[in-house]
């Protein structure tokens, strides 16, 4: 059993920001109190640092981090008394047998059962290829395609991501000479990695570069679960793009777009940060 004083990993703060994430957008948690406690996780130093957080929530799936207390460990060491019991009880019942036969010839050795390591290869090669892939706009999932970029290109300076709901990431790298302002526009998907989705050509509509690792992953992944409810639209689709535009203030902003099927839409701007700089959630009254 894990002591709650153990150092805590990213992935375990990671695991239990996704599940406050999933209980801010089923209403168990305020904005306030998801901001809030996801701070004090990406802060946290310990298993038990991280349980406090989670404690009080319900959950669909299995707890992030298993709690002192747990009863698994002891049927664990039940099991393990009750299977040392049978052994010893065996050997005692074969040792008997073999008392009572001394004249006998020696029984041949029983053949040893080898394990079929060649079935169960394709089985755990299956498993690991089926593996859950991150879900779509959140912290893992961003910071999959942060480190994914960062390995293909050797840098996090691209021209404006855009991260749509399915978990594909559009975006354009530099093409050709350095100064004659060409794109190759690409796509990432999570699947299946990097590809091209048209042909480089002329920046004609001056995307800009921005650095991912200049965006605070966490803020953007609390700020999408806010834009699905915030922004008043029902079954929303969310997008977000990263822009670069001079004639913004400040020039790289995080803008959140929210539509569905109705034509319904409303957006959200913010900073790097996730500092809200501007909203239109959407109005009946305005179509």
């Amino acid at each position: 059993m894990t002591a709650p004083s153990t150092r805590a990993r990213q992935a375990d703060r990671d695991a239990v920001l996704g599940q406050l994430e999933a209980a801010y957008a089923d209403g168990q948690l305020d904005r306030a109190e998801f901001d809030r406690r996801s701070d004090r996780a990406l802060r946290a130093r310990t298993l038990g640092d991280l349980g406090v957080l989670v404690a009080d929530l319900q959950s669909d799936g299995q707890p992030a981090l298993r709690r002192a207390g747990s009863a698994s460990a002891p049927v664990s060491r039940r099991m393990i008394a009750l299977a040392a019991v049978i052994v010893v009880a065996a050997g005692l019942i074969v040792t008997k047998i073999a008392d009572g036969h001394d004249d006998a010839p020696p029984s041949p050795p029983a053949a040893v059962q080898q394990p079929a390591v060649d079935d169960a290869a394709p089985a755990e090669k299956e498993e690991l290829a089926t593996a859950p892939l991150p879900e779509p706009l959140s912290l893992q999932a961003f910071r999959a395609f942060r480190t994914a970029y960062r390995e293909r290109f050797g840098t996090t300076k691209l021209y404006e991501p855009t991260f749509h709901a399915n978990g594909d990431v559009h975006f354009s790298v530099p093409y050709g000479p350095v100064g004659k302002n060409r794109i190759d526009p690409m796509f990432w998907s999570p699947k299946d990695g990097f590809d091209e989705w048209a042909d480089p050509s002329t920046n004609v509509f001056d995307e800009g570069i921005v650095d991912l690792a200049r965006v605070d992953l966490a803020a953007l992944a609390r700020n999408a679960v806010h834009a699905r409810k915030y922004l008043n639209v029902e079954n929303a689709t969310v997008m977000i793009t990263i822009e670069r535009d001079p004639d913004l203030r400040p020039q790289v902003q995080v803008r959140f777009n929210a539509s569905n099927s109705l034509d319904e839409s409303g957006w959200m701007a913010t900073t790097l940060s996730g500092r809200e700089l501007a909203s239109n959630p959407f109005s009946p009254d305005r179509r």
